[in-house]
């Protein structure tokens, strides 16, 4: 009994994995990617400026969007990206043509509109990922 409640565990930990991503210093997702965040966790991420790129990996089924926000503490949004990742594998998103973010956020639902005052923002896109 205590076995089946631990593989029951286990699984449904492992089917819950979700979709991760990692901000990385270079275009091609290689060089010097931070910590894996959830895609679940809409908490700010305040400590990614100048990042050039985005490592996706996991494995999940929903559409996501990262918000963009010119302060340091997802105060606004100023740019925003839809993501759908329906393949299994690693996807790397190109941050240089967007507009300039100091901290970033991802949500579960498509992107809203922008609402920082006084912007000067890209407008909102779609993402173009490419296999890593």
């Amino acid at each position: 009994m205590k076995t089946a409640i631990f593989l029951s565990a286990m699984f449904g930990t492992l089917a819950s994995c979700g979709l991760w991503a990692q901000f990385c210093d270079d275009m091609d997702c290689h060089y010097n990617c931070g910590e894996s965040v959830s895609l679940d966790d809409s908490g700010c991420l305040s400590n990614e400026d100048g990042r050039q790129s985005v490592l996706f990996h996991g494995d999940d089924n929903q559409d996501y969007s990262l918000v963009f926000s010119p302060g340091a503490d997802c105060n606004c949004q100023n740019d925003c990206a839809d993501i759908g990742l329906y393949s299994e594998g690693r996807h790397c998103y190109y941050l240089v043509d967007r507009a300039v973010a100091r901290s970033f956020r991802f949500q579960q639902e498509y992107c809203q509109s922008n609402n920082c005052p006084s912007q000067s923002v890209l407008g909102n896109r779609t993402a173009t990922l490419s296999q890593a």
